[in-house]
């Protein structure tokens, strides 16, 4: 018999590899240590996504809004930097104030995937980050001016 935390075994797969679980994002998440994760996925250390306990109020609010749509952020995915824009516009905006808000949402969803699944499960850093692109924004404007 098998324990809660064993996995399933798949009989019709060949070299004993482990199924693919579901996850609550609808994305199965392979369970099998030392099975390669496809490029961009998350790598399945514990199961669950970390989200990184801050103590600003919003941290709540963005973790709530970035959980569901954590596992769609892949590079196959050819929206999900719109997904991730519509979802950090808002508080980016909080933040920094409308004037910088669209321009810092743009970089922020440029950077690569694995930082953008890093500040989606941790709000200090997307806090730094947004802090640092409006720095640079201002920076070139002073530069722009001279």
């Amino acid at each position: 018999m098998r324990g809660q935390d064993q996995p399933i075994m798949n009989q019709n797969m060949g070299g004993g590899r482990m199924n693919p679980m579901p996850t609550p994002g609808g994305m199965p998440m392979p369970i099998a240590q030392g099975m390669p994760i496809p490029s961009g996925m998350p790598h399945p250390s514990g199961g669950a996504i970390q989200f990184v306990p801050s103590n600003e109020p919003m941290s709540q609010e963005l973790y709530a809004k970035t959980m569901p749509i954590y596992a769609a952020i892949v590079d196959i995915n050819p929206v999900y930097k719109q997904t991730v824009g519509s979802v950090i516009f808002e508080f980016v905006t909080k933040i920094v104030g409308p004037q910088y808000a669209p321009k810092i949402t743009g970089m922020l969803i440029d950077l690569p995937i694995p930082e953008i699944q890093r500040y989606c499960t941790n709000f200090d850093l997307f806090q730094q980050r947004v802090q640092q692109a409006q720095t640079l924004l201002q920076q070139q404007a002073v530069a722009g001016q001279q």
